[in-house]
């Protein structure tokens, strides 16, 4: 074990993790400089420059040790070791003004004193085992027993002292006093771990005691007692509680299955064949990653491991980590040592280093399939591609949703951790992109793959807003150049409660056709801050995460549809607050926001006509008057349960379906037939349907969004006089699956915008395509409805339909995945055009948007116009803006459909958070001990 005086250790044990250090801390630093105070950039500044300079002095030694060829000395294990110490001891004192409460949590992305925890950690564990073997020369003959004896003695002094001295000492609560105190502490914590570790250095070197006879006295509770005995305390197998996991998840078989192995390839003893001897090595090699990962996970542990000793008599067990590295690397040079006289030394590192990532190998292979699985399914139902039929393995996709759940879930505080440290964190980063997903579309998943019901979601009872319009303003002006108008409304938002306090303003208002937004701002006090432009998911993360801490944000986004939504807050008893935001439109028009009808334009530079280029049209509301309206045929597209439980309904179900046929026997003739689960399959009424219903297999959910999304794409794709009527047919119609409504498609159905239940005694009921599609319609229209719709024929001579509702409408001319930026300019009328054209196309092409969806987002921050994958936010501070920055810089590298997590809190590794916890709180204790003693003077 002396190999790792070799002063290259300490690049990997040092300076890399000072580097870290240094980077993570400038990283938060950079969030977070704004909001600080001058005492507090001056503390910040003051902590970088030591440790930029511990980083500078640890690489300069090390580079002089390897230029002189010689081993790390005595002296650098005490300096390490007092300036880490003194370096972490002064951080956590001064840690209220390097990180004031003032800051919301939500800004950080961990926690400065966890970092450090985490980092300087290493070096002092080096440290004490550098001064371990100087102080122990072979050619003395040392006690162990003595070592032992000492560390044992140790915690209990410190429960004597802390029992009968502590309570009688006056000057406790002086700063002298609490200073004295946490010195004690540290001192004893080293000698505690010296002479533990000494021992066990000792044990290990001893050669009469490693005799084989002697050996497993101690290698087996080492190896495999203790090991086993802290997971089932750990994942609460000894105290009958299995949600009480103090230090992580190691909940799975796996752990003890290779804790046994490891323990068992420990305790074998020193064969004297050569190719066993080498496989003993090799299984060694390959379970070292285990050892190594809990010795990491319990390293920030080590200081407080003597207190957990003394405070409970189990607490020993957090040194077990420790104890098996030891043992384990020793074991290791053993066998190298003995393996080098047959083998070639570099062989033997070679297939040892091989071995050793084995299993982190497997680990990142089964996160990568899980990966695979996740984005599969996330891609059908989000991103389908219509054309094709995917098979999703239901199996893996539910083992990956569970692993996605207990990765997001649980308490997040200490004594309830349901992740396992890094673990978790590298899960989190292959398959989800450090992303997440949220518990709705977790649900959709089960529900669709898995045939899971339906978890109602908890919202609460909507509080009904005291926040109206008090007034409005309008300035609209003409541009002769681009012939469309830009026209600024300008709302005044007032709290008419005289007791309510922080209440938001939120309304929902519909964007006409060729309508968008190019601008935003919330007046903040005296000042109007303009709107950012932002990709959407990190804009409504950081409105969240700043409204729980009663800030000023406010948000501007759609919702679905041409529908957008406006949100303010907050708004205060009796206070008037402003926002404004630009339309730019070609005619004018009347919006209605909550019961404001708002004039935007007027008619005295005439009425616009159509406008037309390569990637769209637009056809205004009087231009449509001009063209031929006709009466398109409809027919039935049915839509049949073949999910999990409805084999029994097949013959009730056919019967239904034929009756209502000899019904509209017009509408029959060319009807679809089409089989939904998961799935959707679609043959004809002319087939034999009705064997292949019986013959289907009925598992999964019943998807009847996919189902209409895709015969809205088919009949679109096919563009005839003819359009499709959905009827819904199951027993059970409340367990459809519609998690989304189909007006992003309405271009899809110009003729008809409902869909139909087709419910016991043959009886239709309504559903709209627009609004709320799970619930059914309250009005008596006549089925199968349907209106006339405008022929429209554009300049390469291609037909659409447009519908007969007086409004203006767009039409897609051709599937766009890709337009020159030379095409697009600031606020440019067009330039939204082609924009909406994008996404018009990405909507009937959900497979090409995820890559593609980064060209709306650019396109849309290049042109100022929102869309449907933007947001415009205003935030109060520039800290709030570097937030999210870095939070949009996160979502953008990921997968589309995935989310930003859903609690504003950042979650650190559990082990540092118990660290940080108890150190404040100790810190917190002294202060506040002291400053009553002294308001008692």
């Amino acid at each position: 074990m002396k190999n790792l005086l070799d002063p290259k250790w300490l690049l990997l044990i040092s300076t890399l993790p000072l580097t870290v250090l240094l980077f993570l801390s400038y990283q938060q630093y950079s969030i977070i400089h704004s909001l600080l105070n001058e005492d507090s950039l001056q503390m910040w500044l003051h902590f970088g420059l030591s440790l930029l300079a511990l980083g500078l002095l640890s690489l300069g030694y090390c580079i002089y040790l390897i230029l002189k060829r010689i081993n790390v000395q005595t002296i650098y294990g005490f300096l390490a070791l007092a300036l880490h110490i003194t370096f972490l001891y002064l951080l956590g004192y001064h840690y209220e003004s390097l990180m004031p409460f003032s800051i919301p949590r939500w800004m950080l992305s961990g926690e400065v004193l966890l970092y450090a925890g985490t980092f300087l950690m290493p070096t002092m564990a080096f440290s004490v085992f550098i001064l371990v073997v100087k102080f122990s020369p072979e050619q003395k003959d040392h006690k162990i027993w003595l070592n032992f004896g000492l560390a044992v003695l140790i915690p209990l002094f410190c429960f004597v002292f802390t029992q009968t001295v502590l309570p009688l000492w006056k000057h406790f609560n002086t700063d002298l006093g609490t200073h004295s105190i946490l010195v004690i502490a540290i001192v004893i914590t080293i000698l505690f771990f010296f002479f533990l570790i000494r021992g066990l250095y000792l044990l290990l070197s001893k050669k009469s005691i490693n005799r084989a006879k002697y050996k497993l006295f101690w290698k087996i509770p080492i190896a495999l007692l203790l090991p086993l005995t802290g997971l089932a305390l750990n994942n609460g197998l000894l105290t009958n509680d299995n949600d009480f996991m103090i230090f992580g998840d190691f909940r799975s078989i796996w752990f003890y299955i290779i804790a046994v192995a490891n323990g068992l390839f420990i305790c074998l003893p020193e064969l004297k064949s050569r190719t066993t001897r080498l496989l003993v090595f090799i299984a060694k090699s390959l379970t070292f990653s285990f050892t190594l990962y809990f010795f990491l996970v319990f390293l920030p542990f080590l200081p407080l491991s003597i207190f957990a000793i003394i405070a409970v008599g189990s607490g020993f067990l957090m040194l077990t980590p420790v104890f098996l590295f030891i043992l384990h690397i020793d074991e290791l040079s053993r066998d190298f040592r003995y393996l080098k006289e047959s083998f070639r030394k570099y062989l033997l590192r070679l297939i040892s280093f091989a071995t050793f990532l084995v299993i982190p190998t497997i680990i990142t292979g089964i996160y990568y399939h899980d990966r695979n699985v996740i984005h599969q399914a996330l891609n059908y139902v989000y991103c389908p591609d219509y054309s094709k039929d995917v098979q999703i393995d239901e199996n893996s996709l539910g083992r990956v949703l569970e692993n996605v759940s207990q990765n997001k879930g649980g308490n997040r505080f200490m004594f309830s951790q349901p992740k396992t440290p890094y673990l978790s964190s590298l899960y989190n980063y292959i398959v989800l992109d450090n992303l997440t997903l949220s518990d709705k579309k977790i649900n959709a998943l089960e529900r669709i793959f898995l045939g899971k019901e339906r978890e109602e979601e908890q919202n609460g009872i909507p509080r009904e807003s005291t926040v109206v319009i008090s007034e409005y303003n309008v300035q609209s002006t003409y541009s002769e150049n681009e012939k469309c108008w830009k026209s600024l409304l300008e709302l005044s938002i007032e709290n008419t409660d005289t007791q309510d306090v922080n209440n938001e303003f939120a309304t929902t208002f519909e964007l006409p056709a060729g309508c968008w937004i190019s601008d935003y701002y919330l007046k903040i006090g005296d000042k109007k801050e303009p709107g950012i432009l932002s990709e959407k998911k990190s804009a409504l993360w950081v409105y969240s995460n700043i409204r729980n801490y009663r800030k000023d944000p406010g948000i501007l986004y759609y919702q679905t549809g041409n529908r957008i939504t406006l949100r303010v807050f907050p708004v205060n008893k009796n206070e008037i607050r402003q926002t404004g935001i630009e339309f730019i439109h070609r005619e004018p028009l009347t919006m209605q926001i909550d019961t404001n009808n708002i004039l935007l334009g007027d008619s005295l530079h005439g009425l616009p006509s159509t406008f037309e280029n390569e990637y769209a049209a637009w056809i205004p509301a009087q231009a449509k008057q001009d063209l031929k309206k006709i009466h398109r045929n409809p027919y039935f597209n049915f839509i049949i349960d073949v999910s999990e439980g409805s084999g029994e309904s097949v013959s009730f179900l056919d019967s239904e379906i034929e009756k209502l046929c000899s019904r509209y026997p017009q509408m029959a003739d060319n009807a679809n037939v089409s089989f939904t689960n998961a799935s959707t399959t679609t043959t004809t009424i002319k087939a034999d349907w009705k064997t292949q219903h019986k013959n289907n297999n009925f598992k999964g959910g019943f998807y009847v969004e996919g189902a209409i999304r895709k015969g809205l794409f088919s009949a679109y794709s096919n563009n005839t006089d003819s359009y499709p009527v959905f009827v819904v047919v199951s027993e059970n119609p409340e367990d459809a699956i519609i998690d989304e409504d189909f007006s992003d498609l309405s271009m899809n159905f110009p003729d008809n915008d409902r869909f139909w239940y087709l419910v016991k005694n043959g009886v239709l009921t309504a559903h709209s395509l627009l609004n709320n599609p799970e619930t059914a319609m309250t009005d008596s229209a006549a089925f199968p409805g349907g209106n006339p719709v405008y022929k429209f024929r554009s300049k390469e001579g291609k037909t659409y339909y447009l519908p007969d509702d007086n409004k203006s409408t767009i039409v897609l001319k051709k599937k766009i995945l890709s337009v020159p930026s030379g095409k697009f300019y600031e606020k440019s009328w067009e330039s939204a055009l082609i924009l909406q054209a994008m996404w018009m196309s990405q909507c009937l092409h959900p497979e090409t948007s995820e890559e593609y969806w980064l060209e709306i987002v650019q396109n849309s921050f290049r042109t100022k116009v929102l869309t449907p994958l933007t947001s415009y936010i205003v935030v109060e501070n520039e800290a709030q803006k570097v937030a999210l920055k870095n939070k949009q810089a996160e979502v953008l590298a990921g997968n589309k459909s995935l989310d930003t997590d859903e609690n504003s809190q950042m979650m650190s590794e559990p082990g540092l958070m118990v660290m940080a916890f108890l150190f404040v709180a100790a810190m917190a204790v002294l202060r506040k001990r002291k400053h009553r003693k002294c308001s008692a003077q």
